[in-house]
């Protein structure tokens, strides 16, 4: 997912691994949507081939508190088995990771 809009990068498929490789190399300014990110993440789990898919979001998770419908919706995909985790970029703190089953940290003198 990334900054400003979202994007759902299938990374079961290696050929996606260089889109993965470019995004995390890319410079990103702006808010990160995370009603807009979540839902799109939540609308491919409904696919078949992702109802087993666990996702990773990659975010300064400098955004609020998603939705409490949105949050109703992960606990419902966290019930059926998936796992969100996230990667987070940068030191601030946030509760929007609340949601989160597991954070990976890169702080700013990792990058």
């Amino acid at each position: 997912m990334g900054s400003v809009r979202a994007q759902a990068i299938d990374l079961g498929n290696p050929n996606n691994w260089r889109i993965l490789n470019q995004f995390i190399n890319n410079r990103f300014t702006g808010g990160t949507n995370a009603e807009e990110m979540l839902s799109i993440a939540l609308e491919m789990l409904k696919q078949k081939e992702y109802s087993l898919a666990d996702v990773l979001i990659i975010s300064d998770f400098i955004f609020p508190q998603p939705s409490p419908t949105t949050i109703r919706a992960i606990n419902i995909a966290h019930k059926s088995g998936t796992h969100l985790y996230g990667l987070k970029i940068g030191n601030h703190n946030s509760s929007s990771e609340l949601f989160l089953m597991k954070i990976w940290r890169i702080s700013g003198n990792s990058i």
